[in-house]
């Protein structure tokens, strides 16, 4: 998993070591969806977040060069559609690996009160957008992590209790463009759904308001608890989670043994 980067390095408290020599932390992380000014009128806002990634990146190798660096980044999203600076942001040597994400929900791609009207043109959008950042990580010929995605229940509710058929046939579809695309030797390295809820739930799944001492289900506290949330008891998705786990995990095998 990823951590944002605190210095002085602090030391687990569990294991006492410190967490630059952790082997159970995958990455360092620049930081949540960064992205360049929103102002146009500002001619060098590309310039000023890729010189900032640069920076900042070497500076974490420079105090820790045993774990990888990310940058956190949406993708052409998180860069207001810019190519060139979503390029440019993943190009520089201390950055291991492109990362991207995709939200049909807030980007207005999908309103899952309109399921059947809206539901088939946003995964057109999300397929073509994940098809996108497969394409330029094999441009710059480093690995992609599909590192934060999701979608509500059935209905928008909140409850454990609601169905899960439109984001259950939005998981397989993107999984299997994921697994496809790995298969044939692409740059795709790997995704991460939001989120995992587990046991947790919400105090009141209608009002759905994160408060202090509730479970924590995954969804920030600004946002309805529930909202992207995978729980224990959602059957059907884990067994498609669990499908595309396996899959992934056979092509390390296979790539293992080459």
């Amino acid at each position: 998993y990823s951590l944002t980067l605190l210095y002085p390095f602090p030391v687990n408290t569990i294991t006492g070591v410190l967490y630059k020599d952790d082997p159970t932390i995958m990455s360092w992380q620049l930081a949540n969806e960064p992205r360049p000014h929103p102002d146009e009128s500002k001619t060098n806002r590309f310039d000023i977040m890729v010189n900032w990634i640069n920076e900042t990146a070497a500076y974490i190798k420079s105090l820790d060069p045993h774990h990888l660096v990310s940058t956190g980044n949406e993708g052409i999203t998180g860069c207001l559609g810019s190519e060139e600076c979503y390029l440019n942001s993943h190009s520089g040597p201390n950055i291991d690996y492109m990362t991207m994400h995709l939200w049909v929900l807030n980007w207005s791609w999908y309103d899952p009160l309109r399921p059947q009207e809206t539901y088939p043109d946003g995964e057109k959008k999300a397929v073509a957008y994940l098809q996108d950042h497969i394409r330029y990580a094999q441009q710059i010929g480093k690995p992609l992590t599909f590192e934060e995605f999701g979608i509500p229940r059935d209905g928008h509710s909140f409850s454990p209790d609601a169905p899960t058929t439109y984001r259950d046939r939005y998981y397989k579809r993107l999984f299997d463009i994921v697994y496809e695309s790995a298969a044939d030797g692409s740059p795709f390295a790997g995704t991460n759904f939001w989120s995992w809820a587990g046991y947790g739930r919400a105090r009141n799944p209608e009002e759905a308001v994160w408060r202090m001492g509730d479970d924590y289900v995954g969804d920030p506290p600004q946002e309805p608890q529930g909202r992207n949330s995978i729980f224990s008891s959602d059957a059907t998705t884990l067994e498609i989670i669990q499908k595309h786990a396996s899959e992934m995990q056979s092509l390390c095998k296979t790539s293992e043994n080459k």
